[in-house]
């Protein structure tokens, strides 16, 4: 188990997170996206000695933060519209 907060800047190509949202394209300067805290835990297959994953798990509401976990997150930090984003 562990915390993760991912980040980076959209900078390149348009982005959609999902297929059927309109993507979003890089803005000049480009737009730094940091997604809040998310707990990781993984499971290991049993007798694999850490080496084959079984399982991922991710907490994307950890407390704190401003809303934005995994792809969904980079796309609203970068600009796209959340009315396009399915529930």
């Amino acid at each position: 188990v562990w915390t993760a907060v991912v980040k980076g800047t959209h900078s390149g190509a348009p982005y959609s997170p999902l297929p059927g949202v309109p993507p979003v394209s890089a803005k000049s300067p480009p737009v730094a996206c940091r997604n809040d805290p998310e707990k990781i835990t993984l499971n290991f297959a049993s007798g694999s000695g850490l080496q084959t994953i079984s399982r991922i798990t991710v907490e994307q509401k950890l407390s704190g933060g401003g809303g934005y976990s995994g792809p969904v997150g980079f796309y609203l930090q970068a600009g796209g519209d959340a009315s396009k984003v399915p529930q």
